[in-house]
């Protein structure tokens, strides 16, 4: 699951070429996207849903309340950040990882550097290579498969907010 605005800085053409390969390891697997973004960020997020072949297993969930993010979250087996690296990612933090932090549900966030140092120095979850959809689908799938044994990095993301913070 992802949530937040649609922008073209947001990583969402990586998940949803991603999932091209994610689906024929995972026959299951669906990504959805809560949020919103202009009409034409849309446009081209669903132009590359067409091109891929995903209609079945990306879905657009619209915009959501913010009091019902948590539970989206929580309900999540896996919440992502793909944003691209670029200056502005590489310097900012958005606040959704906190609270994908503290929704007991594993994180997997690209590569972009403020992404990165959090989730290593807490061991709170996984990452991949910005822009990069193949290796987004390995780590994907890594998640399915290891879930039972990556369970910790649960408990530690929402340890370190709750307890160490940020």
């Amino acid at each position: 699951t992802y949530v937040g605005g649609f922008g073209p800085h947001r990583g969402l053409d990586t998940a949803i070429k991603g999932m091209k390969f994610i689906k024929e390891k995972i026959p299951n697997a669906k990504l959805f996207l809560v949020g919103k973004g202009n009409r034409d960020v849309e446009t081209k997020l669903k132009d590359i849903v067409r091109e891929n072949n995903v209609e079945n297993v990306v879905e657009f969930v619209g915009y959501q309340p913010f009091e019902e993010v948590s539970a989206i979250m929580s309900n999540s087996s896996l919440n992502i950040i793909p944003h691209h690296s670029n200056e502005h990612t590489n310097n900012t933090i958005p606040h959704k990882l906190f609270q994908i932090m503290m929704s007991k549900s594993l994180l997997l966030v690209s590569s972009c550097k403020p992404l990165k140092r959090i989730v290593d120095k807490y061991d709170a979850g996984l990452f991949f290579e910005a822009g990069n959809s193949n290796d987004f689908a390995k780590k994907v799938i890594e998640a399915n498969k290891d879930y039972p044994i990556l369970k910790y990095k649960i408990e530690n993301a929402y340890q370190a907010v709750m307890e160490k913070g940020e």
